[in-house]
C-alpha cells in the first residue's frame, strides 16, 4: 500500500520526470529501498527524510507539509523518555497505552491542546 508520504514523493518524480532508480541513486540508495519507503515497508529515517527535501529542493512549506505526511505514513513510533521527568513519562505512557481506544473527540481535544504549545 502506497503511503501519503509516498504519494508525494512519487507525484513529485512523476511531475519532473524522474524515475524511481534515477532518484534513488541520486540519493544514494537503491531503487527498492525508495520503492520500499513510498509503499511502507520500510520507515522513514530522518537521514532519508533530508535527502528527499534535498534532492527536491523543498521550500519550508513543502518540507513541512512532507514532514506532516512523513508521521502520517509511519507504523511505528519510537519515543525516547531518558530526559522525560516522571510526569511527562507517566502521560507518554498512558497515551500509547490508551490511543486504540480514543475517539475522534477525544483525540481533537488532545490535538488542540497540543496545539497551543507549536512553535
Amino acid at each position: 500500500m502506497v503511503t501519503e508520504f509516498g504519494k508525494y514523493i512519487r507525484k513529485l518524480r512523476v511531475d519532473k520526470t524522474i524515475t524511481l532508480r534515477s532518484m534513488a541513486d541520486e540519493i544514494g540508495k537503491s531503487a527498492s529501498y525508495l520503492s520500499s519507503v513510498e509503499t511502507g515497508k520500510r520507515s522513514i529515517t530522518n537521514n532519508f527524510f533530508d535527502a528527499v527535501v534535498g534532492y527536491f529542493n523543498l521550500d519550508d512549506g513543502k518540507k513541512e507539509e512532507l514532514r506532516h505526511l512523513a508521521a502520517i505514513s509511519q507504523n511505528e513510533v519510537s519515543l525516547s523518555l531518558r530526559e522525560a521527568s516522571p510526569e511527562q513519562k507517566n502521560s507518554a505512557v498512558a497515551f500509547a497505552r490508551q490511543l486504540n481506544s480514543l475517539n475522534a473527540e477525544e483525540l481533537k481535544k488532545i490535538d488542540d491542546i497540543l496545539e497551543r504549545f507549536k512553535l
